[in-house]
């Protein structure tokens, strides 16, 4: 059985390109006159033009900056001195103050020795405020006292005297459970008593 070759198929011999002679050596390729080493030999090796990239237009002229305005890099115009270009304090982030609104201990150290009070143009940032107070329960008769304590006084005695936790004039015994304190530790948080209802005191 003899194997047919489509003569459309183009093979390739590697060997059928090899030159018969061997190539110059580098000082006859330099020395031959004939051989232009500035230009390629064939056209596969030209280099293609390249035009020059269109010019640019000119920016406007800016006006000139005060030097003294380049050295400034505060973020508080209202503090007595002003910190230099580069100069960057993480803690009061160029105010002065930090976040309490209290000074910048290293800042006032370094560049505030000769100033004895700041402007009073700048305030610190202000704290923030602290909750609402709980509304005001429906019941007037009963009285919450910090954290969580409840008294219930008695209807018709005006001059009712209002007692702490465990104290001994709410009768009864001291409470096993929270030794006369009203409230029990609950992982890192207080809580009111569930033995005594937060009075200190069982029956």
């Amino acid at each position: 059985m003899s194997r047919k070759t489509d003569p459309s198929l183009n093979t390739y011999d590697p060997n059928s390109a090899i030159p018969t002679d061997a190539p110059p050596s580098y000082e006859q390729a330099m020395s031959d006159p004939s051989i232009d080493v500035n230009q390629p030999q064939s056209a596969n090796y030209a280099r293609p033009t390249v035009s020059a990239p269109p010019a640019r237009p000119q920016l406007p002229v800016r006006p000139p900056v005060n030097t003294a305005a380049q050295d400034l890099y505060t973020n508080n115009l209202n503090l007595p001195w002003r910190y230099p270009k580069g100069y960057y304090c993480k803690k009061c982030k160029n105010t002065g103050y930090d976040k309490k609104g209290k000074r910048c201990k290293k800042c006032w150290e370094l560049y505030g020795k000769s100033h004895t009070k700041p402007s009073n143009a700048y305030l610190p940032p202000a704290r923030p405020r602290p909750p609402a107070p709980p509304p005001v329960p429906l019941n007037p008769a009963v009285v919450r006292l910090p954290p969580g304590r409840i008294v219930r006084p008695f209807y018709g005695s005006q001059g009712a005297t209002v007692v702490q936790p465990g104290d001994p004039r709410i009768g009864g015994q001291l409470c096993p459970r929270c030794h006369g304190r009203g409230q029990v530790h609950f992982f890192l948080d207080m809580e009111t008593c569930p033995v005594c209802g937060g009075l200190g005191r069982t029956g």
